[in-house]
């Protein structure tokens, strides 16, 4: 009996052993099988692409060296900072001429493109973003690409007034002009009736640190409350609440409005029919916040804004642009009258004049296009069938049928 026992008990402990082994076995193989199954990489930022400006020497009256454009591209990311890792941005594609380098903050990513002073046409540059905690390597999932495109504006326009600063000792008024530049990307041709995409695109200036010479020399020290009108282009109707504002350099972003206005609000300020004003309702007017200040010799970028109209106008008749009015107050200092505000409220003028005050000239067109007949639309047809050997009438009914030329069934005339 005793050695049955014993016997009876090894193999109970056997059995208990071996299931003992059979579990870690398995919880092995599981491990291992889980340990194998990839990581789920981090989806990729979705970004858009924009538009931006610089000034060719070539332009009459621009700068012999062209200004740097620091445009803050995380405002083409959807979702913002959070939605990727604000170090990641890097420049992965160089313009044809220029170049492009990139700085980050938490809050900002800058793409600061610089041409050379032969840079002509339009210039591309692509960056990347990755998601939050990927870093940036060419081809990873979980990075996306995109493009700014840099339009040179088709000239620059000469904005004029007669200046008074206030607050000096003396008072002077001088003549005053400044050269402003819009890049305007708008299709050369739209049929009536579609939807179109306005885009203006500030051109870089350096802010000046004088102006003047002789006895009404002065130091620039700052700027502030830029403000610029553009009317809307004739033949087109402003969709409702489709304006959007992208880039902007560090001082800029997040500092600038565009408002379409109707009538004099506390944001449309246009000196509306006025003397050498010749803005007209309804127009755009775009303003950096009058508490960002501008230090003179500073590389100033103003956003890009984009705005979708409806084509209304008559078929042939074109859809000119224009600089209207351009604002902007300085703080400067004279060494004979002191300090003091000078006000700018430019309107277009001949570029170099000196007269006082500086004459008015028809504004240069900075885009147009052309109205074109909308496409034929068929709705219905009367008879649906007929002889293969021809002679059945059909009656065509659809939209924009007026002036059609040619009908044809398939590839049968």
């Amino acid at each position: 009996m005793e050695a049955g026992q014993s016997r009876t008990r090894y193999l109970r402990a056997s059995v208990r052993a071996g299931a003992v082994a059979l579990v870690a076995a398995a919880t092995a193989l599981v491990g291992l099988v889980g340990s194998a199954e990839p990581a789920v990489a981090a989806s990729a930022p979705v970004i858009a692409s924009g538009y931006a400006s610089y000034v060719p020497s070539s332009l009459s009256g621009a700068p012999s060296t062209p200004a740097a454009n620091n445009f803050n591209v995380l405002t083409l990311v959807q979702g913002g900072a959070a939605s990727v890792n604000t170090a990641s941005l890097t420049v992965v594609g160089q313009p044809a001429s220029g170049t492009a380098t990139s700085a980050t903050t938490s809050t900002t990513g800058i793409v600061t493109y610089t041409p050379t002073s032969s840079t002509t046409g339009n210039q591309v540059v692509t960056f990347a973003y990755c998601a939050p905690g990927v870093t940036y390597s060419a081809g990873n999932a979980s990075c996306a690409t995109a493009t700014l495109t840099y339009v040179p504006p088709v000239g620059l326009q000469a904005m004029g007034a007669d200046v008074t600063p206030t607050g000096m000792s003396i008072t002077v008024t001088v003549s005053q002009t400044q050269n402003v530049g819009i890049s305007v990307i708008a299709p050369t041709s739209a049929p009536q009736g579609s939807t179109v995409t306005v885009v203006n695109a500030p051109s870089p200036t350096v802010v000046p640190t004088s102006s003047g010479s002789g006895l009404t020399a002065v130091t620039v020290n700052s700027i502030y409350g830029i403000t610029a009108i553009t009317p809307v282009p004739p033949g087109l109707t402003y969709i409702p609440s489709s304006i959007s504002i992208t880039g902007g350099d560090s001082l800029s972003t997040g500092q600038f409005t565009a408002t379409y206005c109707t009538a004099a609000t506390s944001s449309c300020t246009a000196q509306v029919n006025t003397g050498n004003y010749k803005t007209a309702y309804p127009y755009i007017e775009t303003q950096l916040n009058p508490s960002v200040v501008v230090p003179g010799g500073t590389d100033l970028t103003l956003p890009t804004v984009t705005a979708q109209f409806t084509v209304t106008g008559n078929v042939g008749s074109t859809t000119p642009e224009y600089l209207t009015e351009f604002v902007s107050q300085a703080n400067v200092n004279s060494s004979l009258a002191g300090s003091g505000v000078a006000d700018f409220d430019g309107y277009p003028t001949t570029m170099g004049t000196t007269a006082s005050p500086p004459p008015y000239q028809a504004p240069l067109a900075l885009t147009s296009g052309t109205i074109t007949a909308p496409a034929p639309t068929v709705t219905g047809l009367s008879p649906t069938s007929g002889s293969t050997a021809g002679g059945t009438s059909v009656t065509i009914t659809g939209t924009n049928l007026t002036g059609a030329t040619a009908v044809s069934f398939g590839s049968t005339p």
